[in-house]
């Protein structure tokens, strides 16, 4: 095990990154070998030659977004890479925290997070599994942004004229407003934003590719999501909430357990379909 680990070591080192960085991708790859000789694999066979398999990670890692401080990822285009979108469900990459699929930061590879906890093992997910999930579970998660955005353009239809012409967009950590406000005519251009980032979203599902669209309907849940929060907090301030900040991270949240539940419930319906197949379950 130590031959796959000090080539990749040394492949990153070539590459000069920093020290912390590489350990942290050592640990990673020493977790998912571990995981590989506990069920008696043989590493030639899978991973192959340390010199090959350590070049493959290298380059995986040379084509990581650039960094800010020189640790911290920045994604400006992730969103719309099928590629980088997959990262969000990647059971076969060790690695837990992903750069953010659009912005500044880390986003959560679930697949990695599902492995760890011992629900499923890192070649469980293949075609066959998504071809299983049932349409009738693939269509529901399809859906989610829509109805959130639904939801978003039903409640600024109802409490427009109840809203004052500036709102406040930040809050402080006990859910007080803070900061500046802006005028409430942005709240619609929120909606904007959820309705593109949904309609962005059928565009896998449209051409047919499963595994992408539900990645991608989980990135819209986010992006409505979190508008939807900013105007749900407008809102309750406006009906005399001090607090409103906290109604907005509720709903924040509740969207990020939607966009998890897009992913992993169909794919976990196709699992179990493959096991009932083949009376595994």
């Amino acid at each position: 095990m130590n031959r796959y680990l000090e080539a990749i070591a040394a492949a990153l080192r070539e590459q000069r990154m920093p020290r912390r960085q590489i350990d942290s991708i050592v640990a990673e790859h020493r977790s998912l070998i571990d995981d590989l000789l506990a069920t008696d694999t043989n590493l030639t066979d899978e991973l192959g030659a340390p010199e090959v398999y350590a070049a493959e990670v290298a380059a995986g890692i040379q084509r990581r977004e650039p960094q800010l401080l020189g640790f911290v990822p920045v994604n400006l285009l992730g969103a719309f890479s099928r590629d980088s979108r997959r990262k969000m469900w990647d059971p076969q990459d060790p690695r837990v925290l992903q750069p953010h699929q659009l912005g500044i930061g880390w986003s959560i590879n679930w697949g990695a997070v599902a492995v760890k906890l011992g629900l499923i093992q890192p070649d469980d997910i293949d075609h066959d599994v998504i071809a299983s999930i049932p349409r009738p579970a693939l269509r529901a998660a399809q859906a989610v942004p829509a109805v959130v955005t639904a939801a978003q353009g039903c409640m600024l239809v109802r409490r427009w004229r109840s809203l004052p012409d500036s709102v406040h967009t930040q809050w402080a950590m006990d859910g007080t407003p803070k900061g500046a406000r802006c005028s409430k005519n942005a709240l619609s251009l929120s909606l904007f934003v959820s309705a593109v980032a949904t309609a962005a979203a059928l565009i896998p599902a449209m051409r047919g590719d499963r595994e992408d669209s539900l990645n991608a309907a989980s990135l819209a849940s986010v992006a409505a999501g979190i508008t939807t929060g900013q105007l749900a907090g407008a809102v309750a301030e406006a009906g005399g909430d001090e607090r409103a900040g906290n109604t907005a991270l509720g709903v924040i949240l509740g969207s990020l357990v939607a966009s998890v539940a897009v992913i992993t419930a169909p794919i976990f319906a196709g699992l179990r379909a493959v096991w009932r197949r083949e009376g595994v379950a």
